[in-house]
């Protein structure tokens, strides 16, 4: 019980030093990542404060409620981790699949030079 209360305790340090980090220094690419995984690491500290919180008073919906919040706080957090991972803009992505040639395949000029890749005008 004592090894989950120091490791949710290291956890969390780290997460809130990976958040104030990406809080910080917003305009670095890296910093919504550092977010996610700083919040990831609150989530996780806690989690493991009420999972350990309900083995000691012998409280089952204590460790009902940290295993399903662990569990969905890291599916959550992991798929959004994977979303801002793949951050190449949609032009750079089909730029790389084309090869840089012209492809039937390649998006619209106004999606290429718009900013972030997004498209300025309805399709």
């Amino acid at each position: 019980m004592t090894l989950a209360i120091l490791l949710g305790a290291g956890i969390g340090a780290r997460g809130l030093r990976l958040l104030a980090r990406g809080l910080r220094h917003g305009d670095d690419p890296d910093a919504p990542l550092c977010i996610v995984r700083g919040l990831r690491g609150v989530i996780v500290a806690l989690c493991m404060g009420a999972l350990s919180a309900g083995v000691v008073f012998e409280q089952l919906w204590l460790i009902v409620f940290g295993a399903v919040w662990l569990a969905e706080e890291i599916y959550e957090t992991g798929v959004l981790a994977l979303i801002l991972r793949s951050g190449a803009k949609p032009a750079d992505r089909w730029t790389k699949m084309s090869g840089g040639l012209p492809s039937p395949l390649a998006p619209p000029s106004e999606i290429r030079g718009s900013p972030g890749g997004s498209p300025d005008v309805a399709c």
